[in-house]
Parts: structure tokens; C-alpha cells; sequence
């Protein structure tokens, strides 16, 4: 397996890790029912009040680390590349995928509707006859 990446020039697209309000919205319900469950849990099970407050900063650092890790990243390919990169994205679970009304090929990970984050989704537009524009989130970015 070769550790070459397939994209060029990556950069920050958008400091917005959210891919639409649907996200935030699902997000911010997750956070706010595991903080419940997590509190309940703690409280009820833990002799002290610093457990409770260890286990909610602990769960709150991991839901920050996980919005931080689908920053949309922006990059360029070859298009050339393209099968190898279709390839890579298939091995990673992407192989859903459409044409928007402006012509861009959007990917998106195999699984049900309703456990999609759109925030997931990656975009692919040619720039040129050579060059394609990739658009998507930090943790997949890092793989292609």
C-alpha cells in the first residue's frame, strides 16, 4: 500500500465543520442526550462529584475532537488520478454518488440516509481538462 498522496496543495475550505444545520441540529441532540445519560450515569454509580465533571469533560473533549476532524479540507488532483482515487475512496466506504445541478460529482459513504452526515460528503469538480478540485472532510482528506 503506498503512503503517496493522491492530493495536492490541501488546505482549510471552511472553519464550519457542520455540512448543513441538519448536522448541528443531530450533533448538538447527541451532545445533549449523552451529557444526560453521562451525568445520570456518573452521578448515580460515583461516590464523587469529580467523577461526574471527569466524565463530562472527557466525552465533551471527544465530540469537539470529532466536529474538528470534518473540516471541510480543500485539495487538487490529477486527472489522471481519478481511478486510483475512486479506488482509495471505495476502500474507505464512499461509493454513493451524484451530480449536483452545477455538474460537481458528490460522493458519500455507504450507509443508511438517516446515519449520513453531510459534513461526510465529498466533492469532486474538474477545473480543467487536467485537474480536478476535491472538497471534503479533514479525516477522510488525510487518507486520499
Amino acid at each position: 500500500m503506498s503512503t503517496h498522496s493522491l492530493i495536492s496543495k490541501k488546505r482549510i475550505y471552511s472553519l464550519n465543520p457542520f455540512g448543513s444545520r441538519r448536522d448541528f441540529l443531530i450533533w448538538l441532540c447527541i451532545v445533549l442526550a449523552g451529557s444526560g445519560i453521562v451525568a445520570f450515569a456518573t452521578s448515580f454509580f460515583a461516590a464523587d462529584q469529580g467523577s461526574t465533571m471527569g466524565a463530562l469533560f472527557g466525552g465533551g473533549a471527544a465530540v469537539v475532537f470529532m466536529r474538528v476532524m470534518m473540516i471541510p479540507i480543500i485539495g487538487i488532483a490529477e486527472d489522471g488520478n481519478l481511478r486510483s482515487l475512486n479506488d482509495k475512496m471505495v476502500s474507505l466506504g464512499y461509493n454513493q454518488d451524484y451530480l449536483d445541478s452545477d455538474g460537481r460529482r458528490i460522493v458519500s459513504r455507504n450507509v443508511p440516509s438517516w446515519a449520513r452526515w453531510d459534513a461526510e460528503k465529498i466533492t469532486i469538480q474538474k477545473s480543467d481538462n487536467t485537474t480536478l478540485i476535491i472538497i471534503g472532510p479533514l479525516a477522510v482528506m488525510r487518507k486520499l
